[in-house]
């Protein structure tokens, strides 16, 4: 039903190891199960998922996304795809709002949706009452995160995606905006699925000294932003850079509706 698209941090860090099996661990919940492809350059022994080891990076190490597509287009046995960050925890909501989107939608299509910021520590033990209890913790403890920051992307696989995705590399800002903006210049829907899914961002350090700010200093930053620029993305007027810019927005009931003018930024 679902392909699940994943590319971990380096898993020898304990604290990223952790996060991204407590990321995968939730999504091996969902019903029916979904299709889980882990790009990792060494296997990744988990149990349902299947690591592809074989793809074109940078010279860091990073994937690069128009060609890891084009592997899981061959590979999957899905045309419903999500690709999203290695930290991110889903509940059950998520399988059926991207089926109610997929259903919806004939064509090409983008959802996409905000999160919520929570430190989460240790192992999940994925008990009965797991996602009840972490929601709570996250309402009462977390923070929402910003609508500029997208974290995971629903589309339809190969042709029905709508567009072809220059090189850029997975982990570094830019290719997210272009992806969006891409779809919105060539009339697209982008759904807005924070009604019916909301997802929880386990909060991580940064392999920088100076922290965040430091992903901007690296050569898939630079190679990325240069990507996006040259094809008129930028932050001009015409820049369309938020979970807000969103077309649609697929309700509690799982309908989609168009967003009012007080949604659409001009």
């Amino acid at each position: 039903m679902l392909t699940i698209l994943t590319t971990p941090k380096p898993l020898s860090d304990p604290n990223n190891r952790t996060a991204f099996y407590n990321a995968v661990g939730s999504w091996q919940l969902f019903q029916p199960p979904p299709e889980i492809l882990i790009f990792n350059q060494s296997p990744v022994e988990i149990y349902g998922c299947r690591t592809v080891t074989e793809f074109l990076t940078n010279e860091t190490g990073l994937p690069y996304l128009n060609t890891m597509l084009e592997i899981a287009g061959d590979l999957a046995k899905n045309n419903l795809f999500m690709l999203t960050s290695d930290h991110l925890i889903f509940t059950d909501n998520l399988t059926p709002a991207a089926v109610a989107v997929a259903a919806q939608i004939p064509g090409p299509f983008l959802a996409i949706g905000p999160r919520w910021e929570l430190a989460v520590e240790g192992p999940l033990g994925f008990d009965i009452d797991w996602a009840t209890s972490l929601e709570a913790k996250a309402a009462k403890e977390g923070q929402p995160g910003s609508p500029a920051a997208k974290d995971f992307f629903i589309f339809r696989a190969g042709k029905e995606m709508g567009l072809s995705m220059p090189p850029f590399v997975l982990g570094r800002e830019w290719f997210d905006s272009w992806w969006l903006n891409a779809m919105l210049k060539a009339g697209y829907p982008v759904i807005d699925i924070s009604c019916a899914v909301i997802p929880i961002h386990q909060r991580h350090g940064w392999p920088w000294s100076d922290g965040r700010a430091g992903r901007a200093k690296t050569p898939g930053q630079y190679h990325n932003e240069a990507l996006a620029k040259a094809d008129g993305v930028g932050y001009g007027m015409e820049f369309k850079g938020s979970i807000l810019d969103a077309t649609h927005l697929l309700t509690d009931k799982l309908e989609i509706v168009r967003k009012g003018a007080r949604w659409i930024k001009s």
